[in-house]
């Protein structure tokens, strides 16, 4: 790459950090505040809250990267042509074209580092913050491959056949029993929405 490409995408890269910085403090904080109201239930301990929000650290990151490199490259951009640098640029001979496409490295960059980080980090640490934060709630979770996923909620089990990223469900069954452990209602939904 030229010296032209190496600063415009220096730029960039700053610009997106940046704002990937700031948009990942704003939501774990969020997260934090969140988790916040199960602090003291069960066993869960303010140091179970840190770990669950760490964990969820990944997935933060996986969902604002998108957006995080839209806005720090055009803030980039801008800082750059509110100081005529772009304009020198042009001025040197280069082409409008040339500018995307240094741009554009920098976006296939952050595609597969988000491609990486979904597909191999993310399953991972959430699967890790969910079962860590429901066995400090004293939750029954149980996931197995061909069975889905278990909840135990006094007398109603839950089965939830799969969890698509955007947390719809699909397959859900909803057993209830009584005190005698006798089967008293079955509930099945084809689809559903995690609340």
């Amino acid at each position: 790459p030229t010296i032209f490409h190496r600063y415009l995408s220096r730029h960039s890269l700053q610009s997106t950090l940046l704002v990937l910085s700031v948009l990942i403090a704003l939501f774990l904080f969020l997260s934090f505040v969140d988790v916040l109201g199960d602090v003291g239930k069960a066993n869960f301990t303010l140091s179970d809250a840190l770990r669950y929000v760490a964990l969820s650290l990944p997935e933060q990151l996986y969902q604002l990267l998108p957006m995080a490199a839209l806005l720090g490259t055009t803030l980039g951009l801008a800082g750059l042509a509110a100081e005529s640098e772009l304009t020198a640029f042009r001025a040197a001979g280069v082409s409008p074209q040339r500018m995307v496409g240094a741009v554009l490295r920098l976006g296939v960059l952050f595609m597969a580092f988000a491609v990486l980080l979904g597909e191999a980090v993310v399953p991972v640490t959430s699967q890790l913050a969910e079962q860590g934060r429901a066995t400090a709630l004293q939750l029954k979770i149980k996931q197995q491959k061909q069975s889905g996923l278990w909840l135990r909620d006094g007398g109603s089990f839950v089965q939830i056949g799969e969890v698509l990223p955007d947390l719809s469900l699909l397959r859900v069954n909803i057993y209830e029993f009584d005190a005698e452990q006798r089967l008293t209602q079955h509930t099945f939904a084809g689809s559903a929405v995690y609340a």
